[in-house]
């Protein structure tokens, strides 16, 4: 009876319901049963702090709700760090154990895999559930490579931060001293403080375990990384499988059903001919699709095993150089030189568009054939054609699915392909100057030098004899080429030989010289010199792809050869484009060929010799022979640059020197410290690095050389043309002075050239084309030195000071890149402030519409925008914000109230004048007694020069405050007054009409206002004549009057008007009868 009772209540399904939810409630009661005591531990308090909080919440101004909330922030971070102890000294006391049964335990084998042999219907969505299973296999693996390689980051940041907790657990002092806990807050600060230390000591405790429990962590993750990697193996060759046998089912179905294609019947009726042949391409079709979809997927699988490999290698690498294990430079070159070319996916896609819209042609309904006129055996037939087309269709479309299944994934494949090749570039190009290659140089340096000279020389002859015998082989095209092209080099040698003395004559000849003077023997130069160099580069291309180090051998030889010749083909003498063309001094230019002489003979060999040892790929040889051949080449190319340096003072060229970009010594003294440096890197062991950067120079070099060729033959054009302008000019004066003799006139006046300035035509081809040349220079520096600017990131893992965001609080690192990238902001910012501004204004401001004064005004404010715009900019970099500098603004200003008042009051007129344009350059102005024409408005001053030439500073805020006179402000013209005296009895008439005659015989004096002459008054000696004139302009007035006196004075004498003066009468009167009584007197 209480057996079946016990059945009957086992058997009610509410009740096994409540029973399990009852056993699972006390088993996780069981289990945090010790958490629990944790956190008990600590209810008390923090019921009571929480209550404390509760109350205080009317009063939110009372300092106890802040150590409250401190001290319940404390206890709780205490509970769950002490959680955290606790779950990992459960891990650390499981790990023997997991160990064990990790070190026990195999992983899954081909056995344990479904069998492939089962039917396709089945296999298929096998095949799918595997993949998805390679695929979480695969991740699980990445993530423990991840966490393999952090382990060592991990465990030194654990240990740092155990070093910091104990600093700070030695250094916590409490916040009152014992004796004067007298208060309640000071007693509940205390107990927060020693929350805080628990808190402190649990960390502690967390941090310890930590580095206890990492050793098995990193043991456990290799083991089961060794067991993802041997079931990964497993399910790759399983999917293989699995895919080969779908691949021969699909095939083998294709083919049954082609085979059932009866084509052996013909019949002569059109309609059946038309249904067979349209049978017969679509099986063509399909088995076309077959072929193509068994080659996509072995494309595919071989991408994959090639990416795979590259992957390998880069992660190896990248854990290498995250390490700083090893000397990684030499890894690096030879990963980089073995990567593929990227892969283009755009024929991968067009097919991929191609099939879908096949896809949507296959879907449409097929247009049944005409069936009149046809025999009831005929019909039959073409009802089996149809329902043959029917299935062929079918299977084409099936078909068609499967290939752009393969296609798709072939473009995936291709897209991680390419974005690896770009990863691995990115990590060369990021650390390729600070990679070394080998130890700094020691005392067994030559030792290493001898053996590995020995093994080079074992080496080798085994390396390059399979090359040479493959180039032995294929020489009919490199001498063919050679022969073909030594023909046209030979034919312009001669051509330029000839031609060549008669240009150099007819330089400066208008009629003769001829831009293309200059311009062929500037391409014919590199024709001469084409033969050797392209023979060289045809070797290297009929090499095969895997021998890229002898490639770059030929290629390189190819390059320096054909630079060479054709420089030495500019050099020649006396009549080569440098010294004929460009004027390049005879001194100057034998002594470049001299010393390229002796470079190119001295540093080709070793280029060649370092590439052959690049072929051996051993350290020792990378470490000896290959340093210094390095080494040597460097040494000769510094001591070509010093040679060259004591020639520089002679004119390389003709631009002006004055400049600091035009100072060649300097550039040469620059170059010569580079290379200096780059033997200080080789001797250190960073060759790879300074192989690039002698690399790079080299091509800057032959960038400035391009860029002193373009600008020469662009100067050479633009004197070309002002010399016929001048001839056009000259043509014009002569044809004048012809006409003028034959009507037996005069001769002409001078010929007026106001309508074109020649002198502001070259300064603005001049200024254009160092422009353009500029331009030039940068854009090919860019695309060469470009890629090298990822380099740079390496100068943010050096930390120079932190700033603290003054509104966010954020933490900012001020790096060695930012103060890099501060300095250049800042160099750009003062050379675009000094050389934009001119360039706007004569380039562009110049041929607009606008006022006088407007494009001086405009170009100035551009030049300060750009000096406040680049310094935002660097102060920016350097982490200075303008909550971090407004107190220094505030303290300006008081000093600005002070002793920096007249500057800032002179500055703020400096742009007044800019903006309301009172005075302009050019202006005639008088301001304090002083006048004269304005010639330069600064920021703070404005310069006048006077009549004496003598030039006036005025301060901008005397032009604000003071009273002044613009002579040209809105109109040019300005009256002459010429006060005139003559003498009474004057016919006054006539006076008026000669002084208006004299006004109309000056050819300063304009028409329009006409002149005007006035009888002012009866002075006391004279009457009072004015004559009034106007000129066009202020610089014309001294001339003016001058020229108005004499022709006044001239006209007066021929007329015999008396220019009158002051006179006085002196009257005597003798008194006769004083004298008289006087002489009574004395008798």
């Amino acid at each position: 009876m209480p057996c079946a009772i016990a059945l009957g209540v086992y058997s009610n399904p509410d009740y096994l319901k409540a029973e399990f939810m009852r056993l699972l409630l006390i088993f996780l009661m069981l289990f945090s049963l010790k958490g629990f005591a944790v956190s008990s531990e600590f209810t008390a308090e923090i019921n009571q702090l929480e209550t404390q909080l509760q109350q205080l919440e009317n009063d939110p101004d009372s300092p106890f709700i802040e150590v409250y909330q401190q001290a319940l922030h404390h206890i709780q971070e205490v509970i769950s760090l002490r959680e955290q102890a606790q779950d990992l000294r459960r891990e650390i006391e499981t790990l023997p154990q997991q160990l064990e049964q990790a070190k026990k335990s195999t992983p899954q084998s081909d056995s344990e895999l479904p069998a492939t042999n089962i039917a396709e219907d089945e296999l298929q969505p096998l095949l799918v559930k595997t993949k998805a299973r390679l695929i979480d296999l695969e991740q699980s693996r990445d993530e423990l490579k991840r966490t393999l390689r952090d382990s060592d980051k991990y465990l030194l940041s654990q240990r740092e931060k155990q070093s910091s907790l104990e600093q700070q657990l030695n250094s916590s002092v409490p916040a009152t001293p014992a004796a004067t806990q007298t208060t309640e807050l000071q007693k509940l600060r205390d107990e927060a403080f020693r929350y805080k230390q628990l808190a402190l000591e649990s960390a502690l405790e967390v941090t310890e375990l930590e580095i206890l429990a990492l050793p098995g962590r990193t043991e456990l993750a290799l083991l089961n990384q060794k067991h993802l990697e041997s079931s990964i193996q497993n399910y790759t060759q399983w999917i293989n499988q699995a895919e080969l046998r779908l691949q021969q089912a699909n095939r083998a179905a294709a083919e049954k059903t082609l085979s059932q294609l009866d084509s052996s019947e013909t019949d002569s009726n059109p309609v059946l001919q038309q249904a067979l042949s349209r049978n017969n391409e679509t099986a063509e079709l399909i088995r076309q699709g077959l072929a193509e979809t068994e080659k996509t997927a072995l494309r595919r699988k071989q991408l994959e095993q090639q990416l795979q490999v590259i992957r390998q290698t880069y992660e190896a690498i990248q854990l290498q150089l995250d390490l700083g294990l090893g000397y990684t430079g030499s890894e690096v070159r030879k990963h980089i030189q073995q990567l593929p070319k990227t892969l283009k996916s755009t024929t991968t896609q067009n097919r991929l568009k191609e099939l879908r819209l096949s896809q949507l042609t296959l879907s449409q309904p097929i247009q049944p054939p005409a069936t009149e006129g046809l025999s009831a055996q005929q019909r039959t037939k073409l009802s089996e054609l149809e329902a043959s087309l029917s299935e062929l269709t079918q299977e084409q479309r099936t078909l068609q699915q499967k290939q752009i299944s393969e296609l798709s994934q072939l473009l995936l494949i291709q897209k991680q392909f390419n974005l690896q090749i770009s990863d691995s570039k990115a990590l060369f190009n990021k650390h390729l100057l600070w990679l070394p290659s080998a130890e700094p140089i020691t005392a067994q340096w030559p030792a290493q030098i001898l053996s590995g000279s020995l093994t080079v020389g074992g080496e080798l002859p085994h390396l390059l004899q399979p090359h040479f015998d493959q180039l032995a082989s294929k020489l009919s095209l490199p001498i063919s080429l050679f022969l073909a092209s030594l023909a046209v080099a030979i034919f312009c040698r001669r051509y330029l030989n000839r031609r060549q003395p008669l240009w150099c004559k007819q330089l400066g000849n208008v009629s003769e010289d001829h831009i293309s003077h200059t311009v062929r023997p500037l391409l014919y130069g590199p024709l001469v010199a084409l033969p050797i160099p392209l023979f060289l580069y045809t070797l290297g291309r009929q090499l095969n792809g895997d021998d890229a180090p002898l490639q770059n051998l030929f290629y390189m030889l190819a390059l320096i050869s054909w630079l060479y010749l054709t420089v030495m083909q500019w050099l020649q003498q006396p009549y080569g484009l440098l010294q004929g063309q460009f004027s390049l001094p005879p001194s100057t230019t034998s002594t470049l060929k001299k010393r390229l002489r002796g470079l190119f003979w001295v540093n080709t060999p070793l280029i060649a010799i370092l590439f052959l040892l690049d072929l051996s790929g051993s350290d020792i040889v990378t470490a000896g022979p290959a340093r210094l051949t390095l080494l040597l080449i460097t040494i000769g190319f510094t001591l070509f640059w010093i040679s060259l340096r004591h020639t520089a003072s002679q004119r390389l060229d003709s631009v002006d020197k004055s400049g600091f970009w035009s100072n060649i010594s300097l550039w040469i003294g620059i170059i010569i410290a580079f290379n200096i440096a780059m033997a200080g890197l080789i001797l250190w062991g960073y060759t790879l690095s300074a192989s690039i950067l002698i690399g790079l120079m080299f091509l800057l070099v032959c960038i400035g050389i391009l860029a002193y060729l373009i600008f020469h033959l662009g100067r050479r054009w633009l004197l070309i043309e002002e010399r016929k302008l001048h001839f056009a000019q000259a043509l014009a004066r002569r044809a004048e002075i012809l006409s003028a003799r034959e009507e037996q006139k005069d001769p002409p006046p001078p010929l007026q050239e106001n309508f074109i300035d020649l002198q502001t035509i070259s300064e603005q081809g001049t200024m254009l084309l160092k422009t353009v040349t500029t331009l030039i220079f940068l854009t090919l520096a860019w695309f060469t030195l470009g890629w090298t600017l990822p380099a740079l990131d390496v100068l943010d893992t050096v930390t120079l000071w932190t700033t603290e965001s003054a509104e966010e609080g954020v933490l900012s690192l001020i790096t060695l890149k930012q103060i890099v990238f501060a300095l250049a902001a800042l160099t750009i910012t003062f050379i675009a402030a000094r050389n934009l501004p001119s360039l706007v204004e004569l380039l562009i401001l110049n041929y607009l519409p606008l006022a006088h004064g407007t494009s001086f005004a405009i170009s100035t404010l551009l030049k300060y925008s750009l000096i406040i715009i680049g310094l935002i900019s660097f102060l920016n970099f350097l982490g200075l914000e303008w909550g971090k500098l407004q107190w220094l603004i505030a303290a300006m200003g008081v000093g600005l109230g002070f002793g920096l008042q007249e500057i800032v009051a002179n500055f703020v007129s400096g742009l007044i004048i800019l903006f309301e344009k009172p005075v302009r350059i050019g202006d005639t102005v008088t301001i304090g007694g002083v006048t004269g024409s304005v010639s330069r408005i600064q920021i703070r001053a404005t310069t006048i020069t006077d009549w004496d030439r003598k030039e006036v500073i005025i301060p901008n805020k005397t032009f604000i405050t003071d009273q002044l006179i613009n002579w040209s402000l809105t109109d040019a013209i300005t009256r002459v007054v010429i006060p005139v005296g003559v003498a009474y009895g004057s016919d006054t008439d006539q006076v008026t009409k000669l002084l208006l005659q004299a006004a109309e015989a000056s050819n300063n004096v304009l028409s329009e206002p006409e002149p005007m002459a006035y009888f002012l008054a009866f002075g006391n000696s004279t009457l009072d004549f004015e004559l009034r004139t106007y000129i066009s302009s202020m610089d014309m007035r001294t001339r003016t009057i001058h020229e108005l006196h004499l022709a006044i004075d001239q006209l007066f004498r021929e007329h015999n008007i008396e220019v009158a003066f002051p006179q006085m009468d002196l009257h005597l009167k003798s008194n006769d009868a004083d004298k008289n009584n006087d002489t009574d007197d004395k008798h």
